[in-house]
């Protein structure tokens, strides 16, 4: 990857800041916070992967303030130049863009998913983040990353950088393929003790199936009177619980009616008693003068009145007594019905004769031939025969796929090639006797050879650990494994890895050893196109080019951009 610009919008504390990198060694320059780490490794990171200091994916790289952020990155693989966007809408969703600049465009090749262009993005770069920040990128306080890795999380590094991982795919469609074959071994030795006892029960077969059929006939007389009984009496249900609802809308009509006639009678009744009462000569309610022939005839017409609702109360009651009778004679006839028990002994008829059939079709098949049951347990055989021959195909395939196959034989031959490499870079940037040897495997305490991945050094007398060497010897040997890797992994992928980033990498130095460790970047520039420095120590006067930021306001500012020759 040949980084060529970097376009940050609202991302920490870069509001608007695009700048172009001409190639060579660039250092970049500023105050602890100034943003210069924001500007280039996280940049880089958080939009071809998604991932920061911060774990970038959330909100956490937006700008204080600001309702979204937005990275943009041009860079060149094979002399192709790429372009990714990666934006961030805060309390929302993350959006990835991959494009290629065709003639004079750009060609949108994002994928459908988010997760299908990430993919796209690291089969074009050909790593992942891990692996990018174990060749490409020494993050702050991350110098050493790989030589701290345990044995197994560095053999990941490398099976990630040779694409062996795909082995774990293979040895899985193995494994599933395995299961199935099992499966269908299980199936054909079943079936084979089938066949064998249908042919040692031959002679009686014939009997036994002449008997279930007799013996189906009379289940499917009894399945077929059930089945007619439960039609009746389902169809007789529907006319009961047609004429229940019928009957209980009757009775709420009627309960209405006897409820509005007793309203009435009572009223009439009361209005009947204060007639007959000793009331004057006078109307109690509205005070006019009472003719004793109109009171008498009033007291007639109420009487008869209370008297005819009275009739008609007692001839709604004994409606509603009949309606309640038929009621209870439709329930005791649904009752009666038993459909559910009618129900449970059809359902056990049929499973009966589900059994039935499946037993006969069974004895069936054994009283057609002897012969044609004789060939099925020969061919049954020979398919157990060839489903065995391919287990143990595709057991070995998944011993050949796993770790201990061929990734192991793989990861051994490139070892050395990766040892050779290591090397090499230690001669180019250091005048010291170290040489640099992995293991692979190391002897267990039973005495058998454990898997293993171990980095030891060399001074030509000694094998010392890592830990005893300097902070300026440990720069040069970690640099020298990063080198390695980058160049592993640029000829696995058929192309450069064209950029190398350096976040503080010269603090932990003394002045001294800055200037010693800067001589040794310069050393490799015809490896890179573009190093990118980040420091905040007083060696800018060493660099060709430098981008020098400060903070106002919490904003990041370019100051400067600017290449000169000394």
């Amino acid at each position: 990857m040949d980084l060529s610009s970097i376009k940050l919008t609202n991302f920490f504390s870069h509001r608007n800041t695009d700048i172009k990198l001409a190639g060579g060694l660039v250092g970049v320059f500023g105050a602890n916070g100034a943003g210069k780490s924001s500007l280039i490794a996280d940049s880089v990171t958080w939009c071809l992967w998604g991932k920061s200091r911060v774990n970038g994916a959330g909100d956490a790289c937006i700008s204080t303030g600001q309702a979204f952020c937005e990275v943009e990155l041009t860079f060149r693989v094979n002399s192709v130049l790429w372009k990714v966007t990666r934006s961030r809408v805060r309390d929302s969703k993350t959006t990835l863009e991959l494009a290629l600049w065709k003639l004079d465009r750009w060609d949108d090749l994002a994928g459908s998913t988010l997760k299908d262009t990430q993919q796209a993005i690291n089969g074009l770069l050909g790593m992942s983040y891990e692996i990018f920040r174990n060749s490409s990128c020494i993050e702050q306080g991350h110098a050493n990353s790989f030589s701290s890795l345990t044995p197994a999380e560095a053999a990941n590094v490398i099976l990630d950088i040779l694409q062996l991982n795909k082995y774990k795919q293979y040895r899985q469609c193995a494994t599933e393929k395995t299961t199935t074959i099992e499966q269908s071994i299980m199936g054909l030795v079943t079936t084979i003790k089938l066949l064998e006892g249908q042919i040692e029960a031959y002679k009686n077969s014939n009997q036994i199936y002449l008997s279930k059929v007799q013996n189906r006939e009379a289940i499917q007389s009894q399945c077929n009177l059930a089945t007619e009984e439960f039609a009746n009496a389902e169809a007789r249900s529907l006319v009961i619980l047609e004429q229940l609802a019928k009957l209980s809308e009757f009775r709420t009509s009627q309960d209405v009616t006897f409820d509005a006639v007793t309203k009435q009678m009572v009223k009439l009744d009361g209005q009947l008693r204060v007639l007959e009462s000793d009331i004057g000569a006078h109307c109690p309610l509205c005070k006019t003068e009472l003719i004793e022939d109109f009171l008498v005839n009033l007291k007639e017409t109420l009487k008869s009145d209370v008297a005819a609702l009275a009739t008609e109360r007692r001839m709604l009651h004994l409606s509603l007594v009949d309606n309640a009778a038929n009621v209870s004679d439709y329930e005791g006839e649904l009752r009666r019905l038993g459909l559910d028990s009618q129900r449970t002994l059809l359902k056990n008829l049929e499973k009966q004769l589900f059994t039935l059939d499946a037993e006969i079709s069974a004895f069936g098949a054994a009283v057609i031939s002897s012969d044609t049951v004789s060939m099925d347990l020969i061919k049954s055989q020979t398919r157990l025969v060839e489903a065995r021959k391919n287990l143990e195909t595709y057991t070995s395939l998944q011993e050949a796929f796993g770790p201990k196959g061929i990734p192991l034989l793989v990861v051994d031959n490139v070892v050395k090639e990766l040892e050779v490499a290591i090397n090499n870079n230690l001669k180019l940037l250091a005048d010291l006797p170290l040489s640099i040897g992995i293991s692979t495997q190391h002897e267990g305490r039973q005495g058998d050879m454990v898997d293993t991945f171990e980095i030891t050094l060399n001074d030509g007398l000694h094998t010392k650990p890592y830990i005893n060497y300097s902070g300026g010897e440990k720069m040069l040997i970690d640099l020298a494994i990063r080198l390695g890797l980058s160049e592993l992994l640029a000829k696995r992928n058929n192309f450069k890895v064209e950029t190398l980033i350096i976040d503080e990498g010269l603090g932990s130095l003394d002045e001294l050893n800055q200037m010693n460790f800067f001589a040794t970047l310069a050393k490799l520039e015809f490896k890179f196109k573009h190093i990118l420095v980040i420091t905040h120590t007083q060696v800018k006067d060493c660099f060709k080019q430098r981008i020098e930021l400060r903070k106002e306001n919490d904003i990041t500012r370019v100051d400067k951009h600017i290449k000169f020759r000394v």
